[in-house]
């Protein structure tokens, strides 16, 4: 039986998250529910929204310490999904010319939340993106090499090459 790692991987997954130390840190994983329920099939705007929720809710369990719920509440969207950025080193900082694509993706999030559409067409594009970007995170999260989650790639570029 070929043995592609998938059993060692799923395994050092499971050892991280039952850590009491990674458990106190994000809440017990709930935010692993929501993810699972983002990656299933099903329309952009539903996985949208539960991604958006999955950094909203890791800003909050990274700050509950210091910020009260209301504090957290009352930040704006952007301050959160910034954090997050760079928390998980999407990106080392944010920029000055990062500001304005920070509130398009909030105006993505609010039109969605308040009319039940994308504004345009580009805005399924860059929700598409956040969607995918919060892979990278989960995965960061798990501890796995977010551009190769399961460690698939090596092994294919191996077997193209005749390796």
């Amino acid at each position: 039986m070929y043995n592609a790692g998938f059993e060692n991987g799923i395994n050092k997954i499971y050892k991280r998250v039952r850590r009491k130390k990674w458990l106190e840190s994000y809440g017990n994983g709930y935010f692993l529910f929501i993810f699972r329920e983002a990656c299933k099939r099903q329309i952009l705007e539903t996985s949208f929204i539960l991604c958006w929720s999955i950094w909203e809710h890791l800003f909050y369990l990274r700050n509950q310490k210091w910020l009260s719920d209301e504090a957290i509440r009352k930040l704006p969207s952007k301050e959160k999904i910034s954090f997050v950025i760079t928390m998980y080193k999407i990106k080392e900082q944010i920029e000055q010319e990062d500001t304005e694509g920070l509130k398009r993706f909030v105006q993505i999030r609010n039109k969605l939340i308040h009319t039940g559409r994308f504004p345009d067409e580009q805005a399924k594009y860059e929700a598409d993106l956040f969607v995918r970007i919060t892979e990278i995170v989960v995965a960061q999260i798990l501890g796995l090499t977010p551009k190769d989650v399961l460690g698939s790639l090596p092994a294919f570029q191996a077997s193209l090459s005749g390796e």
